[in-house]
């Protein structure tokens, strides 16, 4: 992310001086990039990162700071296998082929599978690991 927030920044700080060269530079302009870089922190800090949390009873799947976040009852999860992650499909929050992915970077994913079949997956760096987890505590989990 923060890769993203410096090609931004230096991006802008392009336009802007080929715009003040060529004499379009207005008071406004200050105003502008200052809204636009607050507008590339906030989502640097809303996705930059991605937090999985494991418990008896359910998975907690957060961005950044946690103001976007998904809370999956574990009494609905049948299975959870790592998969890797076409790079066509981007980070982000994502539609793929095989459900929605939550992912901000690299290729590697844990697939959840659901009860009714459908699936979700998240990125994570310890796909094994977070496997591990998640197939441990579906076998706690209370059954629907």
């Amino acid at each position: 992310m923060l890769t993203a927030l410096g090609i931004a920044l230096a991006v802008e700080g392009i336009a802007l001086t080929f715009w003040f060269l060529l004499g379009g530079m207005s008071p406004a302009i200050p105003w502008v990039t200052a809204l636009v870089i607050a507008l590339v922190v906030l989502v640097g800090v809303a996705l930059g990162s991605l937090t999985v949390t494991v418990t008896d009873t359910t998975i907690v799947v957060a961005f950044g700071a946690g103001w976007v976040h998904r809370t999956i009852p574990l009494s609905i999860v049948r299975g959870a296998a790592p998969v890797r992650n076409s790079f066509w499909w981007g980070w982000g929050i994502r539609w793929t082929p095989y459900g929605w992915m939550w992912n901000v970077s690299g290729f590697d994913a844990v697939e959840i599978t659901y009860a009714s079949g459908k699936k979700f997956r998240i990125g994570t760096n310890q796909p094994m690991e977070l496997t591990a987890a998640i197939n441990a505590a579906i076998g706690t989990a209370p059954g629907p």
